[in-house]
């Protein structure tokens, strides 16, 4: 019999579609697997709360110093305000308050803020006094914005252990904008928690804390009237938007 021989032209133009397929196939597998996993953290980063009813079902007040309630969810956000002239405080928890290791996420959006104002965008978790660890966002003193150079477009956000050990780091952000807050709780060979402070993704601080998880947390979401943000009280109402809250365990 005859053997039938191909030209090579065919035989070249057979192997680039075999090798066009393969690479083909892969790239879907590889973007199916991408896709999967920014699922999964999108999932991760919105498990505490996400919608008017994650919002109203998890979520219980913990404000002081107000009449009414001061947040609402519209738009597909909450929206926490202040009235001009007050030392209002609205707050809520989570409807837990036994948290440990993890990373904790909130998608906070910062508005504009009255220059030297006490109003401070809180989002953090809290066990007493002593035991907090904060994203505190305002203004800030004159002092404190000129020490980081603070543009008249950006406020400050202050990263804080309140005390073992007592620990601060000051930042200006820009307004206007939307944020990814995260904090990441690790344990350390000696069972102290290890604390991290993430922005849009980025390190930016951290520490190590002299305590374990025998402190356990809340979590908190807040727009607040607090001394240390400003020179002033509030001359303007306030407001800022909680899109979002969740937590990975580790």
């Amino acid at each position: 019999m005859k053997k039938i021989k191909f030209n090579s032209s065919i035989s070249n133009l057979i192997l680039f579609l075999f090798l066009f397929v393969s690479c083909i196939s892969g790239g879907q597998t590889n973007r199916e697997k991408t896709n999967t996993e920014q699922n999964e953290e999108n999932e991760w980063k919105t498990n505490l709360a996400s919608d008017s009813v994650s919002w109203a079902e998890n979520w219980i007040d913990d404000s002081s110093r107000t009449d009414s309630t001061q947040y609402k969810y519209e738009n597909g956000s909450l929206r926490f305000w202040t009235e001009a002239e007050s030392r209002q405080r609205p707050k809520i928890t989570y409807k837990n308050r036994d948290f440990t290791t993890g990373q904790y996420f909130w998608r906070v959006y910062i508005p504009k803020m009255g220059m030297y104002e006490r109003a401070s965008v809180g989002a953090f978790l809290y066990h007493d006094g002593d035991h907090e660890l904060d994203f505190e966002i305002g203004s800030g003193r004159k002092e404190v914005r000129e020490s980081v150079n603070a543009q008249d477009d950006e406020v400050v956000m202050y990263l804080t252990s309140q005390e073992f050990p007592a620990h601060q780091s000051i930042h200006p952000i820009k307004t206007e904008q939307w944020y990814d807050l995260s904090m990441k709780l690790t344990e350390t060979d000696d069972t102290k928690y290890f604390l991290e402070w993430f922005v849009n993704g980025d390190l930016i601080d951290s520490v190590k804390l002299e305590y374990g998880s025998e402190v356990q947390f809340g979590i908190h979401c807040s727009l607040e009237n607090i001394q240390f943000m400003g020179d002033m009280y509030a001359t303007q109402d306030h407001y800022c938007l909680f899109k979002s809250v969740g937590l990975k365990k580790l």
